[in-house]
């Protein structure tokens, strides 16, 4: 599935289309960013992302679920 609609503009869901919006926000709100922020970097320094997928993760592990699906980091190292 692509993450380019019809129109031919990103989905909004589609991570560069998140980061865009988290971005704009922080800005809103005077945050200092990093001087190169990619999409990895602030998603590792999310303290209640990273609490929350932890939970999960071991609750997957508890219920013999399986394991989460990981990207290859290089799809999470872009900036906008």
């Amino acid at each position: 599935m692509s993450s380019i609609d019809a129109m031919g503009k990103p989905s909004r869901l589609c991570k560069r289309s998140l980061l865009q919006e988290y971005l704009r926000l922080l800005k809103a709100t005077d945050v200092k960013l990093p001087a190169v922020a990619t999409y990895r970097l602030l998603k590792q320094d999310a303290d209640g992302y990273n609490a929350a997928k932890m939970a999960f993760e071991q609750r997957m592990r508890d219920q013999q679920y399986g394991s989460w699906v990981k990207m290859p980091m290089e799809l999470s190292r872009f900036t906008v």
